[in-house]
C-alpha cells in the first residue's frame, strides 16, 4: 500500500474559498500540497506566505503534510504545466478549480474577442492541464470544478455555460482516455452558493429568483460541502469515473417555491442549521 505521506495533491487556484477548504481537508487526510495561483491573479507576497504557513502547521497536521508550496502557473502553457508536474513527487490528486470570468450579457452581444479569450485562455487552460496530468499521473484522481450551467442555461452569462458544457464533455473523454493509466476523471457541478440571484439577474430566466426557497431541505451549499466531495473523489476507494456530481442541494429540480418549502425552513430553524 502506498504511503499516504508521499502523495501530493495539486490545487490550481488556492485564492478561492473552495480551493483553500479543499486544500485544508486534503492536508488533514495526509496529502502533501502544491498550492497554485493562476498567472495574472494579483496575490500579495505576504498573502502567499500566509497560505503556505497555514498548511504547514505541525500542531495541526503533525509530520503528515509538512511539504507545501505555492506557485504561479500559466495553465494554458503546456511546457509550464509539464514543468510543474515534473517538479513534484507522486502526484495523485489534481483539483482544477479555476473558473472563467462571468460576463453577463446575452448571446447576441458576445464579441469575437470575448469568445476568443474563452477558447484561448479558459478552455485551453483546462484541456492543457488535463492532458498533462492525465497522461503522466498513475492511479490518480483528476477532479474538475464546474457548475450546473453545463446543462441549465442562465440566459445571462452564455460564455460561462459554453465553458461548462465543454468542460463536462472533456471530463467524460478524459475518463475513458486517462482510465488506461488507472486514473479517474470527475466533475463537481456547483450551484446556489449565494449571490446568484444578483449575479445572473436578467429579464428572460427567473431561475434564481427566490432560489433559496426552491431547495428541498433549505440548505444552501457552502465551500466545505464541495471540499468534502473533493476528498471523497480523491480516495482510491472511490470507484467513480466520468461522472458529474451535482452539488446544488437539488436546486435544478426547481419544483418548489417559498410557500411549498416553508416546512423545510422550519426544520432548518428548529435543528439550528444554517443555510
Amino acid at each position: 500500500m502506498d504511503d499516504q505521506r508521499l502523495k501530493t495533491a495539486v490545487i490550481t487556484d488556492v485564492t478561492t474559498e473552495i480551493g483553500r477548504d479543499a486544500a485544508m481537508l486534503l492536508a488533514e487526510n495526509g496529502y502533501r500540497l502544491m498550492l497554485c495561483v493562476p498567472k495574472g491573479k494579483n496575490v500579495r507576497p505576504e498573502d502567499r506566505f500566509q497560505l503556505e504557513d497555514r498548511f504547514q502547521s505541525k500542531d495541526r497536521f503533525g509530520e503528515r503534510s509538512c511539504f507545501c508550496q505555492t506557485e504561479e502557473v500559466d495553465f494554458a502553457d503546456e511546457a509550464e504545466v509539464l514543468r510543474l508536474f515534473q517538479s513534484l513527487t507522486s502526484v495523485r490528486v489534481l483539483f482544477y478549480n479555476n473558473l472563467p470570468e462571468i460576463l453577463c450579457r446575452p448571446v447576441s452581444q458576445i464579441s469575437h474577442e470575448e469568445f476568443g479569450r474563452l477558447v484561448e485562455e479558459d478552455i485551453t487552460s483546462v484541456v492543457t492541464t488535463a492532458k498533462v496530468f492525465g497522461s503522466l499521473m498513475k492511479n490518480g484522481s483528476l477532479i474538475f470544478l464546474g457548475s450546473v450551467h453545463s446543462d441549465k442555461p442562465s440566459a445571462a452569462a452564455p460564455l460561462n455555460s459554453m465553458y461548462m458544457g465543454a468542460l463536462k464533455n472533456m471530463v467524460r473523454e478524459g475518463a475513458v482516455s486517462f482510465g488506461t493509466g488507472g486514473n479517474r476523471c470527475n466533475l463537481i457541478e456547483v450551484g446556489a452558493m449565494g449571490g446568484e440571484d444578483r449575479l445572473y439577474q436578467n429579464e428572460i430566466s427567473h431561475f434564481y429568483d427566490g432560489y433559496s426557497f426552491k431547495i428541498p431541505n433549505g440548505h444552501i451549499p457552502v465551500s466545505r460541502d464541495i471540499s468534502q466531495i473533493v476528498c471523497f473523489l480523491a480516495e482510491d476507494a472511490a470507484a467513480v469515473n466520468g461522472e458529474a456530481i451535482r452539488a446544488d442541494s437539488g436546486l435544478v429540480l426547481e419544483y418548489l417555491d417559498k410557500l411549498a418549502n416553508a416546512r423545510a425552513y422550519e426544520r432548518m430553524s428548529d435543528e439550528g442549521c444554517g443555510g
